[in-house]
């Protein structure tokens, strides 16, 4: 399950002697990608009764990776992100069952090109 924000950069200026202040749009922000996913254990492509540990372990790895991750999901896509780099995730222990949630914190990414004449 996907959740996404964004946050617009807005500058306010107050005027002497005026209520309310002058707003001016500096950009919109990176999106704020909140995903929650649920890790099964499976033996031989089935799901098994068994706590899912070597799974949760490549799960980690993955999301230890110190690059942007390309994803692509048609509720992602709505919002035109590509990519994502991963802040922080969290998982709270469940030995009960075979199924462990994990909570992911991510901003979107962008390839950017900058141009200077300044040389």
């Amino acid at each position: 399950m996907a959740a996404v924000s964004r946050e617009r950069r807005i500058v306010s200026t107050g005027l002497v002697g005026r209520d309310g202040t002058v707003k001016e749009y500096i950009n919109a922000g990176d999106w704020a990608v909140n995903i929650v996913v649920g890790v099964q254990a499976l033996r031989g492509g089935v799901i098994t009764d068994d706590y899912p540990d070597e799974e949760m372990r490549r799960l980690c790895e993955f999301l230890e990776e110190k690059k942007p991750l390309e994803v692509y999901s048609a509720f992602l896509d709505i919002f035109d992100i590509t990519k994502i780099v991963i802040k922080s995730y969290s998982a709270t222990q469940a030995t009960e069952s075979n199924y462990q949630a994990v909570s992911i914190s991510a901003v979107s990414d962008e390839d950017y090109e900058i141009y200077s004449n300044e040389y």
